[in-house]
């Protein structure tokens, strides 16, 4: 129950049925504590996760009583209710039998709250909400019976090798199967840096915000630069190099880049040659991050290829977690200098899976026939709908939306309305009056839910 930050929570006593009360307590002054009497519990934590509890933590359809005042900051008006809560589960307290309390206090919520159910209408979180494609979990069960060898040198995966050589064009190239995007990029700079050497990485970057300093708790230095929309410039490696030329100093020794980047761009042919070039020029190794990679390849105007980015990267991964896998991301090695122990990397991190085969059969199902791509153009083209609908009434953008990530900006009052019906991000303030918000669509994005999403955009625009 503590995990749950903002919320909480009563169980009537153990003779009567049990439900469970949710209200979010936006407070900013409030330190964690914890009130009991009876069988109730009232949970008050630590502020600074009120947008975590209504956009990320709560499931798609949720039955709870959510406050709106209270994200307006009105705790006082929640008094009485917490009162009632307490003393109704103390025993001795009240004559009477406190199970018949429940509807008292189910009145005092319909009284002080605005909304008494919760239920979204859909995520745009994030794009692995879902499961997994069927195809895969096909796979995964015709082979489920199969005895294979173990830490990825089962048939299966061996199989699905061939059918990413064959993307890459590149037969030499290693592959490795690992669970996760941190764990990958994890493994791949480990391989790539010595003890004293840095990574460079764009302020927005994924190693450099959302990957709880997972490379610096290695003892190597995330240089951040601004960039632009997300993008590394070559201007920017050169002049973080030049800065750093002597032993007192870090060496920076590699780069990291992501494709598509954090917020949805992408990379032309002409940007990443570029790039690699100056990496080549300077000594510095150049790994790319494919979380999303799929998107990026299939995006309108896209004129990079796999065979490209294996040319122009020294490592790079493909992503299947948030491309129709249930996990699982492919590690690419171009530079043979990095093969040597490369499995010893991925051992002392806790990459080498016993059952590697789940991976590489997702993998194999993902590039036998083009799902890989067929999935990515899907969540691709549900974004550009949601883009498009959201600029004819209007709305700008962050970022040019070319991928699966839309960063819309919104008024407030949109904003606001929306995060009572709809799961997704609000990324920063854009001016006083409006906010940017990241639309995320995937492999399993229905139009319907695209539809719906822009016709209460459209209603809500309106009576705002």
């Amino acid at each position: 129950m503590r995990h749950f930050s903002n919320v909480i929570q009563a169980s009537g006593l153990s003779a009567a049925p049990k439900f469970h009360l949710f209200l979010s307590m936006p407070y900013r002054s409030a330190s964690s504590a914890c009130f009991s009497g009876g069988n109730a519990a009232v949970y008050v934590f630590q502020p600074g996760h009120q947008e975590m509890c209504h956009r990320q933590i709560r499931p798609r359809i949720e039955f709870g009583v959510v406050s709106y005042f209270a994200r307006k900051g009105h705790f006082a008006q929640f008094f009485p209710v917490i009162v009632a809560l307490l003393f109704c589960n103390v025993p001795g307290c009240l004559p009477v039998d406190t199970r018949f309390m429940w509807p008292l206090i189910l009145l005092l919520f319909i009284t002080y709250s605005k909304e008494l159910i919760v239920m979204y209408k859909y995520s745009f979180c994030n794009d692995y909400s879902e499961g997994a494609h069927p195809r895969l979990l096909e796979i995964l069960a015709e082979t489920n019976g199969i005895q294979e060898d173990g830490y990825g040198n089962d048939r299966i995966s061996g199989q699905a090798r061939e059918l990413l050589h064959r993307e890459l064009q590149r037969p030499d190239a290693e592959i490795h199967f690992v669970a996760g995007g941190t764990q990958a990029n994890l493994i791949v700079l480990a391989a790539m840096l010595r003890p004293y050497e840095s990574v460079i990485a764009v302020d927005s970057g994924h190693i450099n915000v959302h990957e709880t300093g997972a490379i610096e708790a290695t003892g190597h230095k995330v240089h951040g630069v601004p960039g632009r929309e997300g993008k590394l410039l070559p201007g920017d490696v050169r002049e973080l190099v030049a800065a750093h030329g002597e032993e007192h100093m870090v060496r920076p020794g590699a780069v990291y880049i992501s494709q598509s980047t954090e917020l949805g761009t992408v990379y032309t042919k002409a940007e990443l040659e570029e790039l690699s070039g100056v990496c080549r020029e300077l000594g510095l190794l150049l790994h790319l991050d494919g979380a999303r990679l799929g998107c990026a390849l299939t995006c309108g105007g896209a004129d990079l290829t796999l065979a490209d980015i294996a040319r122009l990267t020294d490592a790079f991964y493909v992503g299947g977690t948030k491309n129709g896998a249930l996990l699982g991301e492919a590690i690419v090695i171009s530079n043979p200098e990095l093969t040597p122990f490369f499995r010893y990397h991925i051992k002392q991190r806790g990459g080498l899976l016993a059952k590697g085969r789940v991976v590489g059969a997702q993998f194999a199902g993902l590039f036998e026939d083009g799902l890989y791509f067929k999935l990515a153009r899907h969540a691709n083209d549900m974004a550009a709908a949601l883009a498009e609908g959201l600029r004819e009434q209007g709305m700008s953008f962050m970022t040019p939306p070319v991928t699966n990530q839309v960063f819309a900006v919104v008024p407030d009052t949109v904003v606001d309305a929306l995060t009572r019906l709809y799961k997704f991000y609000v990324w920063e303030k854009c001016g006083p009056n409006h906010s940017a918000v990241r639309l995320v669509t995937s492999w399993s994005t229905p139009p319907e839910a695209v539809e719906m999403f822009l016709e209460d955009v459209r209603a809500l625009h309106k009576s705002g």
